[in-house]
Parts: C-alpha cells; structure tokens; sequence
C-alpha cells in the first residue's frame, strides 16, 4: 500500500553509496524514452507522510535506527515537495520480444503516473517511487519487475488527442474509484529548463518487488540515473488537484493532499534512464 511504501547531483551519483562494499551491484542497462509528454507538479509534503516516516524501515532501510551520514538509511526530506509526474510515452523500448534480458527491445507505448517521494540518502537527496498507475498491463509488469516501481493498472481520462505537455485537465480511475483529478491547467509562461533538468536528473533508488522478495538474505534496490534532454518546457498554473480521500484502500492520501499545486510545468523530453540492482546483505537492509 501507498502508505506503507512511502521514497542536487555531484559529480558522483547521490546514489553510488549504494553500491560500495558490501553491497553488490548488477550491470546497468540502459534505456531510451523518446518524445516523452509530462505534466509534472510539485506538491507539498503530507502531515500524515510525515508522521509515518517518524518510523524507521518506511523506505526500504534497516529497520533499527543508524545515523542519518548512514548510506544504507533513508530519512524523508519533508523540507522538500512530493513529485506528481504524469507521463505519456510514445515511444518506450522496455519490452522483450522473448527472454527478458536477452531478446530483441519491443516499444510498450503507455501512460504513467508516479508519485515520488523526496528522500535523504545519508547526506544525499534521492527520489524514490512510492506509488504509480499506468494503462498497460505489459508496462506494469516490466516496471515492477524490472525497475522496483509498484505500477498498477488504470484508467486515464485525457481531452481527445492531448498529451500530458498540453492537456487542459486529466483523471485517473482505478476500480471504480476516481484517483486523481487534475483541473484547470494554464499556461503561464517560460520555464527554467535547466530546474527542471535537476528534477529528472535526481538519481532515484526503489525497493526491489516481485521475485526479489524471495531473496533471503539480502534487501535488493533499484538505482536509477537520468539524462534528461528537454526540447520544450513552460510554467503552468493548476487550478485545482483532487486526490482520492482516506476511504480508499490505496492510501493515496498518505502520500498527497488536494488542493492547489506549489509549482508545476509542461514539459516534452527525451530521456535515457540506467539501472542497476543493487543486493545489500541483511546486515545493512532489509526486505521492502
């Protein structure tokens, strides 16, 4: 559940502590997003986020207390703003034609919604992916599996022919329930490509999921690093973003608030994300 789950670069990635000794890392792969159309919206931190993450283990880290210089720790940065990101991508070589891993790359065009939740890593600002809703069932599996994102399937809701980068509203629907409603969004303007360039190059580590549960004696993370080439970009003005409330069984709510946005962009950008699995022993994590 949502609630349960809830995760400036230097020259070395925020998230490279994580594959220093003992911890063992994969070898990356490396993926292109092409043309990718996002609406993105900072949001601010949740009083309820906050008290739950007073908790040690809410992140994935061990769940015993250790000092916050500890790279294997995470603490919730609530000085900082949730990331709502909503995505189109039409052109996503994430599938396999046959082996994962090995075959030929297959486009799963798809929408995405991630909500990433700001994360000191030691003494390191990380996002980490805490909840997520696409519309391909394909898509899904390959995130959860592949990328330690626990996407689930839905329904989304956009004008005939809009993108997320000029869209005028968007929902979001999941087993009858309205997730998310996004409302009277305005153009306002130029926006800083290199901020926004920051936001989607922040390195960002997940829990692993799936199979990776069944690993004894070691807690598995995902680490990925982003290149971010924005082709356009403009500051948008959000009128109004609906959240579903504490009757869902998702808990949305824990993570983000109705109301009106902080800041928020349009945005269309190429992207090329590398991962890694990251296996830490027992010691120094634990099983998400």
């Amino acid at each position: 559940q949502a609630g349960r789950r809830a995760a400036e670069s230097p020259a070395e990635s925020p998230a490279e502590s994580l594959a220093a000794s003992p911890a063992v890392e994969s070898v990356p792969s490396t993926t292109e997003f092409r043309g990718a159309s996002m609406l993105i919206m900072q949001v601010p931190v949740t009083d309820k986020l906050k008290a739950q993450a007073m908790a040690p283990g809410l992140f994935g880290e061990p769940a015993f207390p250790r000092s916050r210089a500890d790279p294997h720790t995470f603490w919730l940065d609530a000085a900082d703003s949730v990331l709502l990101v909503i995505t189109h991508f039409p052109d996503a070589a994430i599938g396999w034609s046959d082996a994962y891993g090995t075959s030929e790359r297959v486009n799963l065009p798809h929408h995405l919604v991630s909500v990433k939740v700001p994360l000191w890593q030691g003494a390191q600002k990380i996002y980490q992916t805490e909840y997520a809703l696409s519309d391909d069932d394909a898509a899904i599996n390959i995130y959860r599996m592949g990328y330690g994102i626990p996407a689930k399937l839905a329904n989304f809701s956009l004008p005939s022919g809009a993108t997320p980068a000029d869209m005028e509203r968007f929902s979001v629907n999941r087993r009858g329930n309205e997730m998310l409603r996004v409302s009277g969004i305005k153009d306002v303007g130029e926006a800083d490509k290199d901020e926004l360039a920051r936001l989607l190059e922040r390195p960002e580590v997940t829990h692993g999921t799936g199979l990776f549960h069944n690993i004894v004696n070691t807690a598995v993370y995902h680490k990925h690093l982003s290149k971010a080439k924005i082709r356009q970009a403009r500051k948008v003005d959000v009128d109004s973003l609906f959240v579903h409330g504490p009757l869902s069984t998702e808990n949305l709510d824990v993570l983000l608030s109705s109301g009106k946005p902080v800041a928020a962009w349009r945005v269309d950008v190429d992207l090329t994300v590398t991962s890694s699995s990251v296996k830490v022993p027992r010691a120094f994590g634990t099983l998400p």
